[in-house]
């Protein structure tokens, strides 16, 4: 399979490979080098990464989602950064919710204290 350019199987050579974006769905790349490779966004849903050295990479906004990652080298900081943006996204529309659910409770009481007012006065 070729994917922006590149020859995507096992063992493939794809230092520094840029690879932002690409469907690498259901892809296998069993000890393929993507050392530096630019994986931002891509979607490695159920893809083989098994024994894969993924030093370096970006993997912010990659979906990993299902993905064999047994035994694959990963850069612990550029996951943790990702992991901590997602937190932060996270907790931003978490805040978004909250605020959005006050709204709400308070209109439903204010449709409440209304009916009531209605009833009573009929």
């Amino acid at each position: 399979m070729i994917v922006n350019g590149y020859e995507i199987k096992p063992g493939a050579i794809l230092k520094d490979a840029n690879l932002y974006g690409a469907d690498l769905r259901y892809a296998d790349l069993e000890d393929a080098n993507l050392e530096n490779a630019n994986l931002y966004g891509a979607d490695l849903r159920n893809a083989n990464l098994k024994g894969a050295d993924l030093n370096g990479a970006d993997l912010n906004g990659a979906d990993l989602r299902d993905t064999n990652v047994t035994n694959t080298i990963l850069d612990k900081e550029k996951i943790n950064d990702d992991k901590d943006l997602r937190i932060q996204e996270l907790e931003e529309e978490n805040k978004k919710l909250k605020a959005t659910l006050k709204v709400l409770i308070l209109r439903v009481l204010l449709y409440g204290v209304l009916i009531l007012s209605v009833l009573i006065l009929s």
